[in-house]
């Protein structure tokens, strides 16, 4: 699989709407608490794969992780700019929770090393199916969304199929073993939704729609009606504790394909 970092030309600005997706409290709120995770969360990645880098004898492997860190790097770019439009709006506590985050994660990634990269390849095996998840119902999930952002997130989740696998073979070519990485799996599946909804009820209650429950019932809804979100992620969540688990068993690599035709002139490569 070819990675190809890419700088997007148009960004969310401070005349974008306040309510960006479908105009709608609770799943604008739903969307901002995730981008919010990825400053600080593209930074881990990166250093749990940057202490594995000098042990990888495949070329190719080597080539796909110095692609990575470059990828990963500009999507914590642009949704840092995001987190400071947030916090223009009176959201700044966002911001002060990555703080805090970023100096667990700093001394996660430096004591247990090998379980960073572990949590690592898991969340990104979440990344991408939330990728694949939007990009396979556009016309629902991805034009809803403000032309502001629309591009924003596409581009994120296409790059994330590009990289899927990569901290995964990291991990399988240095040594990793099935059960540590089962034993991530379970973390991520406890604390990860448990975050993101922290920040997505403290986005709420800010904006005083906490207990308007007409919006609950909508939301919850989108996130885990029949056709929700949420609930097509959780589905395929369960595959990567099978020992056989590869990223690549799921071949979504025309998404790729369809971005590139469809959108090469909103973006340059690095």
């Amino acid at each position: 699989m070819d990675i190809i970092p890419r700088k997007i030309l148009s960004q969310p600005n401070t005349a974008s709407p306040k309510y960006w997706y479908n105009n709608k409290p609770f799943e604008t709120h739903f969307f901002n608490a995730l981008s919010s995770t990825f400053p600080e969360g593209e930074r881990f990645f990166i250093v749990s794969v940057r202490n594995y880098a000098a042990q990888i004898t495949d070329p190719k492997l080597r080539e796909q992780v110095e692609r990575f860190i470059r990828q990963e790097g500009q999507h914590s770019r642009e949704h840092e700019a995001h987190l400071k439009l947030l916090a223009d709006q009176g959201f700044a506590l966002l911001i002060r929770l990555n703080r805090w985050e970023r100096g667990a994660m700093r001394w996660l990634a430096k004591t247990l090393p090998r379980f960073a990269l572990a949590l690592t390849l898991t969340i990104e095996h979440v990344t991408a199916i939330f990728a694949a998840t939007l990009l396979s119902d556009q016309a629902r999930l991805c034009e809803s969304m403000h032309t502001d952002y629309r591009l924003l997130w596409r581009w994120h989740a296409v790059e994330e199929i590009e990289h899927k696998a990569v901290a995964f073979d990291v991990y399988e070519q240095t040594g990793g073993g099935v059960g540590l990485r089962r034993l991530a799996a379970m973390q991520v599946a406890i604390f990860f939704p448990a975050i993101l909804f922290l920040r997505h009820g403290l986005l709420l209650a800010k904006d005083g729609v906490l207990f308007d429950f007409a919006e609950w019932r909508r939301g919850s809804a989108f996130l885990w009606g029949s056709n929700g979100l949420l609930r097509k992620i959780i589905a395929a969540y369960g595959r990567c504790l099978s020992r056989e688990f590869h990223p690549w068993q799921h071949n979504n690599a025309h998404h790729i394909d369809e971005f590139t035709r469809y959108h090469s002139e909103h973006y340059h490569k690095l």
